[in-house]
């Protein structure tokens, strides 16, 4: 479960009290969530991104924004209420 941070960091990693963290951005989900892509070079990021998420997200301690948290709520209903349950 993602929890939110009101401080702003790049898309990126970051050592915060001796744990890797990692700032998720509406990407993540949105590519996790996506059906497959026809391009292979997007069908493999939507892969990377799934096996990254699936297997745990290489033990990062994850944190978002709540102005990232708005972008993922907005657009179809169902589409949204899965980008921020994911």
């Amino acid at each position: 479960m993602l929890r939110y941070s009101r401080r702003y960091f790049a898309v990126g990693t970051q050592i915060i009290n001796n744990m890797a963290t990692a700032y998720i951005e509406t990407t993540i989900p949105s590519y996790y969530l996506a059906r497959s892509s026809d391009s292979l070079l997007q069908a493999a990021k939507q892969a990377a991104t799934r096996k990254w998420w699936d297997l745990g997200c290489s033990g990062f301690d994850l944190f978002t924004s709540l102005e990232t948290l708005d972008e993922a709520g907005k657009g179809d209903g169902q589409i949204a209420a899965d980008r921020l349950d994911c």
